[in-house]
């Protein structure tokens, strides 16, 4: 008979003879099965043999050990033998459930393997997929089951069917359980990943608020706020510990991150842990458990710097620019040129990063002077070097510097003698390029090789006097100008020149007439025309005439008044 450890008859069950004693029910062995009363019998055996009689422990499947066998059985002749009984235990069953609740507080499924053992004995087929299960046949008895916990995990809950559990313990890896034949015992490990958090903040420096743009904040490539403004924030988000997470940002709607400098620090706490230039953090943000790092995206909106020219006067001459710093490198050359045409390319406009430093130096340009450096706009400008030009634009903003360039005047000192003669004329002015340099000067103007006038170079707009020295037996009788503006005083001419100006400056000097009298002498003129008027004149006394060059002077007198008639001495003859 079959039965198991409960009393409870099996059927089904094989029982052979083992005539070799290998444990092994062979082909050539005879076998039997129990009956549904759990009996056996074998029949037609010889006497005087003794008989091994086993039973095929798996022969309801696996899971049964065997608590008492028959014991060899050696028949007598026509004999027959009873009570070789087998009683048996089924085995029982322990299941591992596996249930991983991420940082989100949900149960993952990712593919990590946890392994866990019995009765102290790590179980390498054993390795579970989190939110799965497995299961081991094991003989009935006391086992202690655990598992292999795994690092940035913390054991949340274990607890195993028909133990008692105490609710207010703190969870352990491992739990006492025992097995009763044929129970099955559900051993239920729930792990939490060990967590911290990234929170992304949002920082916009432009003093333009409506052109503040808006920004996504992202962590691990998910967006966590949406087209946030200035102050904007993801909030904390829960992450897994060991393991690098991406921060990033990313433009808005209608945002161009073009027209943006993004700077980024990362704390914990008041502790630095990271910081650069971009739009995501380099490496990623590992966290430890309950750890609470704060990541700041600073967007700096670009300013624009304009140079504009404005040559004083307009002229096709190009004036070569530099500018240069900020935190990229920026080193540009441009070329301007005001010549008051509408196509005139006389401003430049360049983008820059904001909240940094830059120099604007313009080129000399011979015959050109740099008067001027105008700045409006928001920001650090500094204009007090004349040669260069220093700013740090605000955020958002437009700096406009204008260099105004004046064209240096020229100034010609002519000396026109009436008649060309060989004498001298000196002369002071303060019409000079360089300070402290040779402010006299003498011209001759003989009609020939005399040097009879002086050119000033290099002269700022703005007025200048030229005084002539008084000169025997000559009078200044005129002081004429081009291109300028004059004012004469006595032997002085207050010259005003305009920038650019080519001005020309005569001094015109008449020799005086000295008196020849010739008595009663008549001149009778040749009609019908003498003095400039054209007038008719008719006999008048002659009191002197004077040749001074191809001009005769004659000093007449007609009804007690007198008159210079000047004539060219080869039209008229004296009779």
């Amino acid at each position: 008979m079959s039965w198991a450890s409960d009393g409870a008859p099996v059927s089904g069950w094989v029982i052979y003879l083992d005539q070799n004693q290998n444990g092994v029910l062979d082909a050539d062995e005879r076998s039997t099965t129990t009956d549904t009363n759990g009996d056996y019998s074998f029949s037609n055996l010889i006497g005087g043999v003794t008989y091994y009689v086993k039973e095929v422990l798996n022969s309801l499947g696996g899971g049964w050990e065997q608590v008492s066998g028959a014991e060899p059985v050696n028949l007598a002749m026509g004999a027959a033998s009873a009570g070789n009984n087998f009683v048996n235990k089924a085995y029982g069953n322990i299941v591992v459930v596996k249930n991983v609740v991420n940082e989100n507080g949900q149960v993952t499924k990712d593919a990590t393997n946890w392994t866990w053992n019995y009765d102290g004995a790590e179980q390498d087929g054993f390795a579970l997929t989190t939110g799965s299960t497995n299961s081991v046949k094991v003989p009935a008895g006391s086992y202690v089951v655990s598992e292999n916990q795994q690092a940035n995990y913390t054991v949340k809950l274990s607890s195993c069917s028909g133990e008692e559990t105490d609710p207010t313990a703190t969870a352990t890896t491992h739990q006492s359980v025992v097995v009763s034949p044929g129970e099955t015992v559900v051993c239920t490990f729930t792990n939490a990943r060990d967590s911290g958090t990234i929170e992304v903040k949002k920082v916009v420096q432009s003093a333009d608020p409506d052109e503040a743009g808006v920004f996504d904040l992202l962590v691990d490539g998910v967006v966590k706020a949406e087209d946030v403004a200035n102050g904007g924030t993801t909030g904390q988000v829960p992450v897994a510990t060991g393991q690098a997470h991406a921060v990033a940002e990313a433009a808005g709607t209608e945002t161009d991150m073009n027209r943006y400098d993004s700077f980024y620090q990362c704390f914990d706490g008041r502790t630095l842990v990271k910081m650069g230039n971009g739009t995501a953090v380099e490496g990623g943000i590992t966290v430890s458990k309950g750890q609470h790092v704060v990541c700041t995206f600073t967007n700096t909106a670009h300013a624009l710097i304009a140079i504009v020219k404005d040559a004083n006067p307009d002229a096709s001459q190009p004036f070569d620019f530099n500018i240069n710093g900020g935190r990229q490198g920026l080193d540009e050359d441009f070329t301007l040129v005001d010549d008051g045409s509408e196509e005139s390319n006389n401003t430049e406009i360049i983008e820059v990063s904001a909240l940094a430093n830059y120099t604007v130096t313009e080129s000399e340009v011979a015959g050109w002077v740099l008067t001027n450096i105008s700045c409006e706009g928001e920001g650090r400008i500094e204009t007090e070097n004349p040669l260069e030009l220093a700013l740090q634009p605000t955020p958002g903003t437009i700096i406009v510097c204008t260099f105004t360039n004046t064209k240096k005047a020229s100034l010609t000192v002519v000396k026109d003698a009436q008649p060309n003669a060989t004498v001298p004329f000196s002369f002071t002015t303060d019409a000079v390029q360089v300070a402290g340099a040779d402010a006299t000067f003498s011209l001759v103007d003989d009609g020939a090789l005399g040097v009879n006038s002086k050119l000033f170079t290099g002269l700022m707009p703005g007025r200048y006097t030229v005084t002539e020295t008084a000169t025997e037996g000559w009078t200044l009788n005129d002081i004429r100008c081009t291109n300028a503006v004059v004012e004469r005083a006595g032997l002085t001419a207050h010259i005003t020149l305009s920038a650019g100006a080519e001005a020309v400056c005569t001094f015109v000097n008449q020799k005086k007439i000295v008196p020849q009298v010739l008595g009663a002498t008549t001149v009778v003129p040749p009609a019908p025309k003498l003095q400039d008027t054209g007038a008719s004149l008719l006999w008048q006394t002659v009191l002197s005439v004077g040749l001074i060059g191809t001009t005769l002077w004659v000093v007449t007198r007609k009804q007690n008044t007198e008159s210079i008639l000047k004539k060219r001495a080869v039209v008229y003859s004296l009779l």
